[in-house]
């Protein structure tokens, strides 16, 4: 979950931009830099409301944890009668596959999933390419 530990000051308002910092090595920086549409941007405002440091809080105003969300996750899918586990990756995984099916490119669905670095770990989300091809539109 590389989005809990971002800061307030990560948030690009004017261009409607948030800076997630990948990884850090020696003199090696990466970051994803992702473009957000204005009403998002407008509910992000509000939810953070004039406070500063992390964007995701408890509701007592400390840093949200993973741990806390991998338990909130098992709860709840255990409470919907889910039969699979449900866990971050598969929200991530989820996610893929609806850009995929929403026309996205390969390139694009790789800047906003760091640690998707090849059309490949795309298609191993992907289970509709199999079946639901170019040679399918053929008349």
């Amino acid at each position: 979950m590389k989005v809990l530990p971002l800061q307030i000051y990560q948030i690009d308002w004017e261009q409607c931009k948030i800076t997630f910092p990948q990884s850090k090595m020696k003199e090696f920086y990466k970051e994803t830099v992702i473009t957000y549409s204005d009403d998002i941007m407008e509910r992000l405002r509000e939810h953070i409301g004039e406070r500063k440091g992390h964007v995701f809080i408890t509701r007592f105003g400390k840093p949200v944890m993973i741990n806390q969300v991998t338990m909130t996750f098992a709860k709840a899918w255990k409470e919907a009668g889910i039969s699979f586990k449900i866990t971050s990756h598969v929200l991530r995984a989820s996610a893929v596959i609806y850009l995929k099916q929403q026309g996205f490119q390969d390139s694009d669905i790789m800047r906003v999933t760091a640690g998707h670095a090849s059309s490949e770990m795309i298609y191993a989300y992907d289970k509709s390419a199999r079946s639901d091809n170019a040679s399918k539109k053929l008349t």
